[in-house]
């Protein structure tokens, strides 16, 4: 391209990276990263969440945070979206305590955890099968004025049955149409 005459944009860019994210090139996106850094090509946000989600998938938490640094420091604000996607990664990785100091992260920004937040950290919980935690991290969602949703329901269901706790299960079925939310 740049043969060509033609310079890439930051939008080029995102393009590239899409690509590389849909391919799992965890390799190939750190190096188009590093490119646009050293050509002083700013990413926005949506580039940044799309080269994060791939770090993520692949379990590269420690770039992660490293590359957030980076981008922050070129006066990138950090979306929710950034640090839900670091959140679910560090869920996936079992790393727990990573990913409760990220709500901490989000929220020393101002950033408002949501729904979302709150059920990657309540679905680890039930995959651990810490279900006293998932219970707790639904009491701390509702806590911060967001009620359950069909998913946080779906996710607590899911973890009393893997348990075969199908009376706490049938109980959450209860609440749920209690709160007008139907399966």
């Amino acid at each position: 391209m740049e043969s060509y005459g033609f310079v890439p944009d930051g939008y080029t860019y995102s393009i590239i990276f899409y690509g590389h994210s849909r391919s799992g090139n965890v390799i190939a996106s750190v190096d188009l990263y590093e490119e646009t850094v050293r050509k002083g090509i700013k990413i926005n946000e949506y580039t940044c969440s799309v080269l994060l989600n791939t770090l993520c998938k692949c379990g590269k938490m420690d770039k992660v945070e490293e590359i957030l640094e980076k981008v922050m420091g070129t006066g990138l604000v950090p979306t929710e979206v950034m640090y839900n996607t670091i959140l679910n990664g560090y869920c996936q990785a079992g790393n727990m305590a990573k990913a409760i100091s990220t709500i901490g992260k989000m929220e020393s920004i101002h950033l408002k955890p949501s729904g979302i937040t709150f059920n990657s950290v309540i679905n680890k919980f039930c995959d651990l099968g810490n279900m006293v935690e998932a219970e707790e991290w639904v009491k701390r969602m509702t806590q911060k004025g967001i009620p359950p949703n069909l998913q946080t329901y779906n996710i607590l269901i899911g973890g009393y049955g893997r348990k075969c706790q199908f009376d706490r299960c049938f109980q959450i079925l209860e609440e749920m149409e209690s709160c007008g939310l139907k399966l």
